[in-house]
């Protein structure tokens, strides 16, 4: 059984319905089937929609960065 999975998206070219069915699809996954679903988006529609979120923020001075969860 498959417990958890990581979607690197392409839902940037959806329309807002589409978008929202898809999150809806995603959100009952894990309500309804105990599953985590881990989305990887650069989008901000998207990303405002996901909580908690795991991001990869870029330190000044070029060559490192550090993981914040918000």
């Amino acid at each position: 059984a498959i417990g958890s999975l990581f979607i690197d998206e392409g839902f940037g070219n959806l329309d807002h319905d589409s978008l929202q069915m898809v999150m809806d699809a995603l959100g009952r996954l894990e309500t309804a089937q105990g599953r985590k679903v881990g989305v990887i988006s650069h989008t901000l529609q998207i990303r405002s929609q996901i909580s908690p979120q795991i991001q990869l923020v870029k330190l000044p001075g070029g060559g490192r960065s550090t993981i914040k969860i918000c």
